[in-house]
């Protein structure tokens, strides 16, 4: 007999085959401007999105008009700050160095004269991240 989680652990085997797609090649270029980023700030996000509601008229102060606490704002903030936390302190940076892409150079000497060595990587290594 099949049961519920084996239903949606086969379901997920399928989608992750069907909608997940290889991630696409950085140039060296975009990835050396991405030290000029400022980095995530949730607060940031927060006076953002409260900024591009108050453009669209949604109303935004921190009172309703009766008084009352706007209780959107505290929701946008709830969701907002999740989401980092999320990012944060759940996500996995994932890299990986194809074969090939490493050139090994080293140069030394010993009593038979000098030494040159030339290689390349021939296994796929294993990186780690932090996203900020």
């Amino acid at each position: 007999m099949i049961g519920i989680t084996d239903i949606i652990s086969k379901l997920n085997e399928s989608l992750n085959g069907v909608l997940r797609t290889s991630a696409k090649d950085i140039s060296g270029v975009l990835l050396a401007t991405s030290e000029a980023r400022p980095g995530m700030s949730a607060q940031v996000s927060y006076a953002k999105i409260l900024e591009n509601l108050n453009k669209k008229g949604i109303y935004i102060e921190s009172k309703n008009i009766d008084g009352s606490d706007n209780l959107m704002n505290e929701f946008i903030k709830v969701i907002v700050d999740e989401v980092f936390r999320a990012i944060k302190e759940d996500a996995n940076l994932q890299i990986t160095v194809p074969i090939g892409s490493l050139t090994i150079n080293a140069s030394g000497a010993n009593a038979g004269g000098p030494i040159n060595v030339t290689g390349t990587n021939i296994n796929f290594g294993k990186g780690y991240g932090v996203i900020q």
